[in-house]
């Protein structure tokens, strides 16, 4: 930030700040991330030969929403950039500004993260034979934290509204005490709940055993993509909960990930339908079918094969 720009933003009140390269970066990331899940999306709904079962009429609707997140996000992107880079040409004080269209970003980003809390919440009240404190904690507290985040998004909204007016202190005064610790308590109890996510899938599928090398390799591979698309997601949400306790928003670092967490939430969801469709799809084949794929099961007794068929069910397969 050059010092004629950090002058006037020096000038204003704005307890958000908006770090110039840190958003710039975290556009752009987030707009191939999306570009990625628009070829994903088109694998899914069209390819001409598909690799995963075909999906049920409700779990189409769901990626659809997710679409429609993604899509709304990058709209705000848009509106994002054209208030900070085209109109800071002239009027360099819009970057002393919390411009609207981050407002309903950072409405957004509690909703997608409902979204995908609640999508694996589904698998893993399931896998946990429908338990009732799963159902406590996501079905309750997940939606709770939801509000909790649409709370931070309407108080940190007037928090920084008008910052450069000369009765700001005054003015904010008693919306200052809320604002301040609603953006920390919604990234905090979402790391909790992102974190039990990710602890309660890793736990359920290093417990999934079987006798036959098939389906084994489909565990191997369920619990690779939890490592690389979930627990990268619920990363970066624990990271951005961190950075915002101890420096608010004056990091870098912190615009690029609230930029892509969106997209990351979005393809870690899409991702684990595409995986579990595809092993339903060769399960019901025949292809990774007791005997085949990866080498001959020998030995298997009756018990292995009633316990490969409730660790194909535990996978949803």
């Amino acid at each position: 930030m050059n010092s004629t720009l950090a002058s006037v933003v020096d000038a204003s009140h704005n307890p958000y700040v908006v770090k110039p390269w840190g958003l710039f970066f975290g556009i752009l990331a987030s707009s191939i991330l999306y570009g990625i899940h628009l070829t994903q999306l088109h694998i899914f709904f069209f390819s001409p030969a598909p690799a995963t079962e075909p999906e049920k009429p409700w779990t189409r609707l769901f990626v659809c929403w997710v679409f429609l997140l993604s899509s709304v996000q990058q709209g705000l992107n848009m509106a994002v950039g054209a208030h900070y880079f085209v109109q800071g040409i002239d009027n360099k004080r819009v970057w002393g500004t919390f411009a609207v269209p981050l407002s309903f970003q950072d409405a957004l980003v509690p909703l997608m993260a409902l979204s995908a809390q609640m999508f694996y919440a589904k698998r893993i009240w399931g896998f946990y034979d429908k338990s009732r404190w799963i159902l406590i904690l996501f079905g309750v507290i997940a939606p709770l934290n939801f509000l909790l985040g649409v709370s931070m998004a309407i108080s940190s909204y007037f928090w920084a509204h008008d910052p450069y007016s000369l009765d700001w202190v005054t003015r904010t005064m008693r919306i200052e005490r809320v604002a301040k610790y609603l953006p920390a308590g919604w990234l905090g109890m979402s790391a909790i709940l992102d974190g039990t996510i990710t602890l309660l899938l890793m736990i359920k599928l290093a417990k999934t055993t079987s006798a036959f090398e098939s389906t084994k390799a489909v565990i191997r591979g369920a619990m690779r993509l939890t490592m690389e698309t979930v627990f990268l997601t619920h990363l970066v949400g624990g990271v951005m909960a961190i950075l915002f306790l101890s420096t608010r928003t004056r990091l870098d670092a912190f615009w690029v990930l609230l930029e892509v967490i969106t997209e990351l939430y979005a393809l870690s969801i899409l991702f684990t339908i595409k995986r579990k469709s595809s092993a339903t799809k060769t399960f019901r084949s025949g292809s990774l079918a007791p005997g085949m794929g990866f080498g001959i099961d020998l030995g298997v007794t009756e018990e292995d094969e009633e316990e490969d068929r409730q660790a194909r069910r535990e996978l949803g397969c």
